[in-house]
């Protein structure tokens, strides 16, 4: 985690109208999402940084940490995060809970798509990564958990599943996306 890091900052609107500020991080499958690009989905316009494990691509573990969520779950929690709306704002980060290694991720989709996932980089010690553990304690658990994720993505992968070619930027260090 970055240092410093914390719940999600953002700005009131105006006039001290309720307000709802949710930071949603990483999402799966949403045809842009960074472990999609992991296992290899072809993109719809090509993105020489995207590394896939499917299309025998190196993948760069420098930022070797991420959160992810899947898209209808960050979506059904945006939608929930409207009814704590508050002035001050409520400040929740809306992503999965767990810290995943790219490293591992990049390993289980070379399990699962029968491909060997080609590695660069080592970890670096410090990760872009949000807690959630407000709107979890709020929302509770997520209706789509890793393993169904991992899934879905790589039946995805398998089935020439197409994303935008939209660069998500996960594995940027500057911070800047």
């Amino acid at each position: 985690t970055r240092p410093g890091a914390g719940p999600n900052t953002g700005a009131v609107i105006g006039g001290g109208s309720p307000v709802d500020v949710s930071t949603i991080a990483t999402t799966a499958l949403d045809r842009v999402g960074t472990a999609p690009r992991v296992a290899g989905a072809n993109p719809a316009s090509a993105n020489p940084t995207q590394h896939k494990v499917q299309r025998g691509e190196t993948v760069d573990v420098t930022m070797g940490w991420l959160n992810c969520i899947w898209q209808g779950d960050a979506c059904a929690r945006a939608i929930q995060s409207l009814a704590h709306a508050a002035s001050p704002p409520l400040l929740l980060n809306i992503t999965g809970e767990e810290k995943l290694s790219v490293r591992s991720l990049a390993e289980e989709f070379g399990r699962r798509l029968d491909r060997t996932p080609y590695i660069t980089g080592e970890e670096a010690p410090t990760a872009w990564l949000a807690d959630a553990r407000e709107s979890f304690k709020r929302f509770g658990p997520v209706e789509t958990p890793l393993p169904r994720m991992l899934d879905l993505i790589a039946d995805y992968t398998r089935a020439g599943g197409r994303l935008l070619g939209k660069p998500t930027h996960f594995e940027a260090r500057s911070g800047n996306f």
